[in-house]
């Protein structure tokens, strides 16, 4: 069966490439409640779009699940609902994200009316639902079947279900192909959450390690802008976080050593992962000058950083020490050539 996720159509077509989140009147029942005894003529307010819808990105992951699902049922659409966003799968363009709201409402209406797996082959034929507004008037709903995504242990995930807008048998083995997928659905929805929360607790570990950290860490843009700072970055240079957000840190450094540092950047910024490092005297908030070994990294073009990222250590102690050896070996030096007694040194085995 040839369809078309909404979730998969080309760029262009921005409207249709969404998955809706809104839609659902109210999240623990139905939006509306239809009985066999409803007055025609009382006001259709459930045909009124919710205020609250919003655009949110699709979910590709759900794509052969929503196609596989159509291809069992045979329905024109196929509807899955997760965690307030509805994502949908047609079988034919033409229809946007955006107007099928009145269907993803009528299938979590049904869905939480009944128990298990519902399958209504002639909506207007039911005695709950002839009189649904949705069944009389647009989208003219005539066939439904879905059932609760539910867990092992009782929990529900959200709701799978295949609409049409003409009356459809569906036999056994259509009810049965639909709960495996339903299963299916489950499992992939479980597997996600556990994927997603081992990233977010590697994601937590990183953000310790960094914060913790005693050597700064910065990423900055293309232009030597501060993106993030960690705490000892904020430290080493006697700035509030907030100031170094945003701050070009090129200008920090001394103008006697600046020259160095911009063109191993402007070198490394243009190769993918190239690394570099240098020296130079930073400027610290109290006017004081701090040397600082930094090592750069260009992960511009990992999605998740998309900056380059410096480390940086004080080694302003290191400095001092290596100029008081400098200055001692040369006093030591001076007092040797100056002195008027002859000095050398002899091995054991009397070679001068």
């Amino acid at each position: 069966m040839n369809g078309t996720s909404l979730n998969s159509r080309p760029r262009h077509e921005i409207s249709a490439s969404v998955a809706l989140q809104g839609v659902l009147a109210d999240g623990n029942g139905p939006a509306h409640t239809s009985r066999p005894d409803t007055d025609p003529r009382a006001p259709d307010c459930s045909n009124t779009p919710p205020s609250a819808a919003a655009a949110v990105p699709a979910d590709e992951s759900f794509d052969d699940l929503l196609a596989l699902t159509a291809q069992v049922t045979g329905a024109p659409l196929i509807v899955l609902v997760v965690e307030g966003q509805a994502h949908c799968w047609l079988a034919e363009a033409g229809a946007l994200a955006e107007d099928l709201w009145r269907e993803i409402r009528f299938c979590t209406e049904v869905v939480n009316a009944s128990d298990g797996l519902a399958v209504i082959k002639d909506t207007a034929a039911n005695k709950y639902f002839h009189a649904h507004p949705f069944v009389r008037n647009e989208p003219r709903i005539r066939f439904f079947a879905g059932t609760l995504l539910v867990t092992a242990d009782g929990r529900a995930l959200g709701h799978l279900c295949a609409l049409g807008y003409a009356p459809q048998n569906f036999y056994t083995e259509h009810r049965a192909g639909l709960a495996r997928l339903a299963r299916l659905a489950v499992q992939q929805l479980e597997a996600a959450k556990k994927s997603s929360a081992t990233i977010s607790l590697n994601e937590q570990r990183l953000q310790t390690l960094v914060e913790n950290s005693p050597a700064g860490f910065v990423l900055v843009d293309i232009m030597g802008r501060a993106l993030y700072a960690n705490s000892a970055t904020a430290r080493l240079l006697g700035y509030e976080l907030s100031e170094v957000i945003g701050l070009d840190m090129f200008t920090l450094i001394h103008p006697d050593d600046v020259k160095h540092p911009l063109e191993q950047f402007a070198e490394i910024i243009g190769t993918p992962l190239a690394k570099t490092s240098s020296e130079f005297r930073v400027r610290h908030k109290d006017g004081s000058w701090k040397w600082m070994e930094a090592r750069a990294q260009n992960f511009l073009e990992a999605p998740a950083m998309q900056a380059v990222a410096c480390h940086l250590w004080d080694i302003s102690a290191r400095k001092e020490t290596e100029a008081a050896l400098r200055a001692s070996e040369s006093r030591f030096r001076r007092i040797m050539d100056s002195n008027m007694v002859g000095i050398f040194f002899w091995h054991r085995d009397g070679r001068v």
